[in-house]
């Protein structure tokens, strides 16, 4: 309940969302991880927390804060992914998607200006929110290079 771990590089290409499309070719894909015993409320603050951290760090508007569900997946049954089930209502973004908007953007807020900070600032103020024990670096963001594929589907 207390750890971000980053796996891949932001300049590097996941597959988090729709294949070879645009949300993975250029989107940064974030998982939330769930096991008995965890706290969903405590998986979700982390959740927008490094929302926010990655918003400052890679200029990234709040308007393009998107569920796996917004890239579609052409020719797969449904279309759209639905993920983050925990955040959305009946399959689609609604009141819960909303809600998790507010709370990114109300942790952007905190976080300070990234012309006034460097990385290694930023990382402090991020830390400050999110108590973790694997955090990585944040490089640069698009394009993306394609993963070695440990994460491609088989």
């Amino acid at each position: 309940d207390d750890t971000c771990v980053q796996h891949l590089p932001t300049n590097e290409q996941g597959e988090h969302a729709d294949f070879d499309g645009p949300g993975n070719n250029y989107s940064i894909g974030i998982e939330m991880c769930e096991h008995p015993g965890n706290s969903r409320g405590a998986t979700i603050a982390r959740t927008a927390k490094l929302t926010a951290y990655l918003m400052r760090q890679h200029g990234i508007p709040l308007k393009n804060v998107v569920p796996h569900y917004h890239w579609p997946r052409y020719g797969q049954s449904p279309v759209n992914k639905n993920c983050p089930i925990f955040l959305l209502d009946n399959g689609r973004p609604g009141r819960k998607w909303q809600a998790f908007l507010q709370q990114v953007n109300s942790y952007y807020r905190q976080l300070l200006p990234t012309d006034a900070v460097d990385l290694v600032d930023l990382s402090t103020a991020v830390a400050s929110l999110i108590p973790a024990r694997s955090w990585g670096t944040m490089p640069g963001h698009p394009p993306l290079s394609k993963s070695n594929g440990r994460d491609r589907p088989t």
